[in-house]
């Protein structure tokens, strides 16, 4: 169980569900990140990538905006390649 205010765990773990494809699980989580800071930008925009890949278009939209009106640059900061 993880710690319930403990975001980066939920935030990334929701990353894991979305990638295997569980996006029930990885919904939650990215809800549950948001119920200790409703204003993570990453997760209100990793949410609304999620909720418009699960056909919610309208509340993923809404999520996006969210995230982009804190973060201008957060499509751009996201879309950059990870080096190992």
């Amino acid at each position: 169980m993880l710690k319930p205010d403990y975001i980066a765990a939920y935030y990334n773990r929701a990353l894991a569900y979305r990638d295997m494809g569980q996006f029930d699980y990885a919904l939650a989580d990215f809800n549950s990140s948001l119920r200790v800071n409703p204003y993570n930008e990453y997760a209100l925009y990793q949410r609304g990538l999620l909720k418009q890949e699960m056909g919610d278009v309208q509340g993923g939209a809404t999520d996006i905006a969210s995230a982009k009106s804190t973060n201008p640059e957060i499509a751009k900061e996201l879309e950059r390649p990870t080096t190992h």
